[in-house]
């Protein structure tokens, strides 16, 4: 698990890191998308 500045140093490459992931449909990000579609649909109803 990340501590604070784990966190803080990989903020930046954030975007990227889920992109990648969810390209290769791997941990940690795999199904990104899917699930932010669900949130998505479900806030705006």
């Amino acid at each position: 698990m990340l501590g604070e500045k784990g966190f803080d140093a990989w903020a930046h490459a954030y975007d990227e890191s889920v992109r990648r992931s969810e390209a290769a449909d791997a941990y940690p990000f795999a199904g990104y998308d899917r699930v932010m579609d669900v949130i998505f649909s479900r806030v705006v109803g």
